[in-house]
């Protein structure tokens, strides 16, 4: 799918987190045979403070004629930081989510993040298979990031990037370098270098590989601004035969509100010499409520009642080897509760009202359910 593809460069290049933008949906579409398709779906959920706690994605799979679905969710801790998140897949032969991957971080005194370790879900537990680890400088800003890969404990070099920066602290440049086992050295691979304007806006972001120790051009990305200093518009070039030809431009239309509502991505045609739509994203926000739908599970889980005033029932088809943790609105742990085998009945009739997040985790998955206590 174009939009995949597109989703790789631009995250790639530009260092886009779009988790981390605030938008409540995203739809991206391809263009095919003169007209627009649906290809994938974005929705992010928020907590009280608008950090974003659940984040969905669905992929359509034209094989089957299905969405194949993956969801995220973010444990945050006292610091809205967040301090693990795990992946699900929904198994639409069985229809129930199946664990995939955990991400756990860990952060400095300035809530820098230090260390993220993934896990992947080997049949009835998570196994280590890769870590990363940032180095800051004394400005605080990251020079470098370091990934090892492995099993069963054992990690290896794999991959790191080495970032530099202008006397203004801009970033002047980022260089991928690649683990050689055979010499056990690292190996240049790629290297961006970026230009700015007086405004200290990215103009342009040169993209070379590494080919036998020589460094060669292989991507140029030219960025415009409105006078607001909002992107107005992204031109990729590839360098064919000694010259830059252009590949695929992007426009930025804004809200009311300066947030993003549609990017519009077209491919050259250099056979036809004309521009052809290729992708299309378009965003919607809502940050007028706190979103917390819950994760679909094979367990069955009820709690009640909701809103509450002091004490509430949990029920599940087994609660034996479940972790139950209470969260304010904010994220900060307010209890763990040790259930009984398939009932528990827990007094909050202490707690102060307001909205709580209740977290029940079981060995097949996790849920998280928003509550109210209105006195």
């Amino acid at each position: 799918m174009k939009s995949i593809i597109y989703i790789f460069l631009f995250c790639f290049w530009f260092s886009l987190d779009l988790s981390a933008q605030k938008y409540s949906t995203m739809v991206m579409e391809d263009w095919v045979d003169g007209n627009w398709k649906a290809t994938s779906k974005f929705t992010n959920a928020f907590d009280s403070k608008g950090n974003i706690i659940k984040a969905t994605i669905e992929l359509w799979d034209e094989l089957f004629g299905i969405w194949d679905k993956t969801v995220t969710t973010h444990t945050l801790n006292s610091n809205s930081m967040i301090d693990y998140s795990i992946t699900q897949m929904w198994n639409n032969d069985e229809n129930n989510w199946v664990n995939s991957q955990k991400t756990i971080y860990t952060y400095d005194e300035s809530n820098r993040i230090l260390t993220e370790k993934m896990q992947m879900w080997m049949d009835t537990e998570w196994m280590d298979v890769s870590i990363s680890t940032n180095t800051y400088n004394a400005n605080g800003m990251l020079v470098n990031k370091l990934s090892k890969n492995g099993f069963f404990g054992e990690m290896s070099n794999f991959m790191q990037i080495i970032y530099s920066f202008n006397s203004d602290g801009t970033e002047n440049q980022t260089i991928m370098q690649m683990w050689n086992t055979e010499s056990g050295t690292w190996k240049n691979q790629m290297r961006s270098t970026n230009t700015y304007n007086s405004s200290k806006n990215i103009v342009s972001v040169l993209t070379e590989n590494d080919e036998a120790g020589e460094w060669v051009n292989n991507m140029n990305s030219i960025l415009s601004y409105n006078p607001d200093g909002s992107v107005k518009e992204a031109l990729g070039q590839d360098w064919v035969e000694g010259s830059w030809l252009d590949s695929w431009k992007e426009f930025q239309t804004y809200d009311s509100n300066g947030s993003v509502k549609e990017k519009l991505i077209m491919d050259w045609l250099p056979e036809q010499s004309k521009w052809e739509n290729g992708a299309r994203w378009t965003y919607t926000y809502d940050t007028s409520s706190i979103i917390q739908p819950e994760l679909a599970t094979t367990d069955f889980i009820s709690v009640f009642p909701n809103p509450f005033a002091d004490i509430i029932e949990i029920k599940c088809n087994s609660l034996a080897e479940t972790n139950i943790r209470l969260y304010s609105s904010s994220g900060q742990l307010v209890r763990i509760f040790t259930p009984d085998e398939s009932h528990s009945s827990i007094n909050l009739g202490s707690l102060a009202k307001g909205v709580y997040l209740l977290q029940i985790s079981t060995n097949k998955s996790q849920n998280l359910v928003k509550l109210l206590k209105y006195k």
